[in-house]
């Protein structure tokens, strides 16, 4: 089976669940990965700036569509990092990002020899919704892993785009039940797939690296985006009210505000997935 795999996030991105499918998928057939392409419109802050930069060097790199070094069989995976206007979705621009996202898909697949292959959509993004029926795939599955709706500062169709992805998709696939609850009465084939852990990885016996043995004990670890969704003040109250324990956050820092600065609260910054 072909598998167009649109992701929420990037290959080189922290590593999760959309890698780790993708990996698996590419040893039962060919697997075309998709980067993604964000959730809000682009701002002048040093961020977003920053994030469009990464997002042209990546599409440079990969503009033909080139194989990745993973450690998957090397013709099952290509990783694409398709460009479209990161702009409010006025006026002209949707049907722009139609366009362009559309071209940029159909190339790749046809480079890849792909033939009715199955979508699998792992975010409502509006640009991606709306080519969905345009590609000619033998299935649409939606992998929900959020509730949208309680983000802000995305993309204002973005809600409305998933009302209509699960209504279209032939499968919806979610991470929580409470997700699968709300979404099995908008499509009835909707199923409850976790997520899960690397075990084997996880379980092997590493050597602890530098930057956290030099961490005192007891020390208490978070791993992932240091965004919004994160409680932060909840950190900084348990860091204050228990200064002997030890907060280890490994990820990127994604919130508009600076981290608090707190005697033992440790920001170690994103890592390799080897080093997790």
């Amino acid at each position: 089976m072909d598998i167009l795999f649109a992701s929420a996030a990037d290959w080189h991105g922290v590593q999760g669940r959309f890698q780790r499918l993708a990996s698996e998928f590419s040893h039962f057939g060919r697997v075309l990965y998709i980067d993604g392409l964000g959730f809000r419109p682009m701002s002048f802050q040093r961020r977003d700036l920053a994030r469009i930069l990464r997002k042209l060097a990546r599409f440079a790199s990969l503009r033909e569509g080139s194989r990745d070094n993973t450690a998957v069989p090397e013709s099952s995976l290509r990783i694409v990092a398709p460009l479209v206007l990161p702009l409010p979705r006025r006026g002209p621009v949707p049907a722009i990002n139609r366009w362009l996202l559309l071209r940029q898909v159909r190339r790749h697949a046809a480079r890849s020899g792909f033939e009715k292959p199955l979508l699998w959509l792992t975010y409502p993004h509006p640009d991606w919704v709306d080519i969905v029926d345009a590609i000619d795939a033998a299935a649409v599955v939606y992998d929900c892993v959020d509730n949208w709706a309680e983000f802000s500062g995305f993309y204002d169709d973005l809600v409305a785009a998933e009302a209509r992805l699960v209504q279209r998709a032939d499968l919806v696939v979610a991470t929580a039940p409470a997700l699968r609850d709300r979404l099995i009465a908008q499509n009835p084939r909707t199923f409850l797939i976790p997520n899960g852990v690397d075990v084997e990885r996880f379980a092997a016996e590493h050597s602890v690296p530098e930057a956290l043995s030099a961490v005192p004990s007891p020390r208490i670890g978070f791993v992932g985006n240091l965004a919004e969704w994160v409680d932060m003040p909840l950190i900084y109250t348990l860091a204050q009210r228990r200064p002997d324990w030890n907060f280890v956050m490994i990820g990127p820092w994604q919130r508009g505000e600076a981290p608090a600065r707190l005697p033992n609260l440790h920001f170690l910054g994103e890592r390799p997935y080897e080093e997790v």
